[in-house]
């Protein structure tokens, strides 16, 4: 009975020590650096958001001239439009307005009137922004090392250097052009307005037809005279060459024939 109960005992020690050493295991580097148990997923390098604002819309009015006079009010002094095409019925403006207020001037348009066919679209282009920028912050890093290389090198390694500060200078130029491009497409967003009259023209519509008749008659008449002045220029030189040979045979076809009867008589 002792021994059994030692060979318990031995057992249960055994089985002891055995979880204990596989709960200490390492199964992998554990980083006690931050106990805080946050990953964090971006840092002070994220690019700050650089956004692309569009918008489009359609207006149907009474009052067609006075929405026009409104929309050309709209921007300010700093503000442009990109397009101004009007028609008789049909006007189309493309308005460069400060993306500041851009929700201040469709709040008023949206108030003033009713808005058909509205689409707003916002492009981010942090990310390309943000790579530009980082590009020209390498090339000037790289220029300062160069100029600080050039006091104490060598004639022919200051003509090297001078090329690839020239080179330097040309790629920063141009990428300070894309990064102020989409400065101005971020700051100014587009408002695309399409305005269509919705009223019956007052202008004498009878004799505005009626003119217009006249126009289309009047250049129809000169696309035929034109048609028939192209055939005959094409038909001269023919008739020229078939006219004086047809009379020719037929004044010989009229000898050969009062020949025959002349023989015949006698």
């Amino acid at each position: 009975m002792k021994i059994k109960i030692l060979i318990l005992g031995i057992f249960v020690l055994f089985i002891t020590f055995f979880i204990y050493g596989c709960s200490s295991e390492n199964y992998g580097p554990i980083d006690n650096d931050d106990d805080s148990g946050i990953v964090n997923l971006a840092n002070g390098t994220s690019p700050t958001r650089k956004i692309i604002y569009e918008v489009e819309l359609s207006i149907y009015t009474n009052q067609y001239d006075d929405t026009i006079k409104y929309v050309r009010d709209l921007i300010n002094s700093d503000e442009w439009f990109d397009k101004e095409s009007v028609s008789e019925r049909r006007a189309t403006f493309i308005l460069r307005i400060k993306t500041d207020r851009l929700d201040e001037v469709l709040d008023d348009i949206k108030s003033n009137y009713t808005v058909k066919n509205y689409e707003k679209s916002a492009t981010d282009i942090s990310l390309a922004y943000q790579d530009t920028s980082d590009k020209i912050t390498a090339l000037q890093l790289q220029h300062t090392r160069l100029l600080e290389l050039y006091e104490t090198a060598s004639l022919s390694d200051m003509i090297l250097i001078n090329t690839q500060l020239s080179s330097i200078e040309v790629q920063i130029a141009q990428l300070q052009g894309t990064l102020n491009q989409f400065d101005s497409l971020v700051d100014y967003s587009v408002i695309e307005i399409e305005i269509f009259s919705s009223a019956v023209s007052s202008r004498l519509p009878f004799f505005n037809r009626i003119g217009v008749a006249l126009e289309n008659g009047f250049h129809a008449v000169v696309i035929i005279l034109d048609g028939i002045v192209i055939a005959l220029a094409t038909l001269l030189p023919i008739a020229a060459f078939f006219v004086p040979s047809g009379y020719g045979i037929y004044r010989l076809v009229k000898y050969i024939n009062k020949r025959k009867k002349t023989k015949k008589i006698e």
